[in-house]
């Protein structure tokens, strides 16, 4: 499942996953994002990590497209997750997409990873 959490600041995309990811939700995710940047230069991602599912390779493909083709377009991700894989991933992450920073915080942070994705 993936859905959006409303925030106050529009230039913040919430989202929230648990397990798999569909076409039809994938895709208002899409047309969300792609809405706020023709009203902003720069967006910044806070996502709330339960489990991470299966996604389609249609869905897989457009989410790569989109994320090279807006790349420099995202300045700072937020990611809150117990999941320890990703805490340990974070940092290749910055090294291999310098243009976007990428903070990985526990489940009980997510009034601090808020706070920096905020900044």
């Amino acid at each position: 499942m993936l859905e959006r959490i409303d925030l106050p600041d529009e230039r913040i995309v919430g989202l929230r996953i648990d397990g798999r990811i569909d076409q039809e939700n994938f895709d208002a995710v899409l047309a969300d994002m792609e809405r706020r940047l023709q009203q902003y230069d720069t967006l910044r991602v806070y996502v709330e990590l339960e489990a991470l599912g299966a996604m389609s390779l249609e869905t897989l493909f457009k989410d790569l497209k989109f994320g090279l083709g807006h790349m420099s377009r995202f300045d700072k991700e937020a990611v809150v997750t117990d999941k320890q894989w990703l805490h340990r991933i974070g940092p290749v992450v910055n090294k291999l997409f310098p243009s976007v920073e990428v903070k990985v915080f526990a489940t009980e942070e997510k009034g601090a990873a808020l706070r920096w994705v905020r900044e």
